[in-house]
């Protein structure tokens, strides 16, 4: 079950993200995860794609179930993505949205 996280003041990584051009920034926890999403300008025709960071508490990253079960819940239906993992961080993994 995914559930948000509300802040009381925003947080000072979300203030940094939106100065970067980002909106719609929102944090959920699932289990072991912790969520971030928000829309993020695309190229040079700065198009809004959303991207979604999953962090993992544990040792290890998300399992590609758990990877399309939050995509499949966060993102609006019809939406087609893909995964990537991060190289250094090991517990890291992004879910972009791919643009036809």
């Amino acid at each position: 079950m995914i559930l948000e996280v509300k802040y009381q003041r925003k947080p000072q990584f979300l203030t940094n993200l939106e100065k970067k051009g980002g909106i719609n920034y929102k944090v959920y926890e699932m289990d072991h995860l912790v969520i971030l999403m928000g829309q993020e300008p695309k190229g040079k025709k700065k198009s809004m794609i959303y991207h979604i960071t999953v962090n993992s508490k544990k040792r290890y990253s998300a399992s590609k179930s758990e990877l399309t079960e939050i995509a499949e819940k966060l993102l609006p239906k019809g939406t087609s993505y893909k995964f990537k993992k991060s190289f250094f961080m090991k517990t890291v993994s992004h879910i972009y949205e791919v643009q036809k």
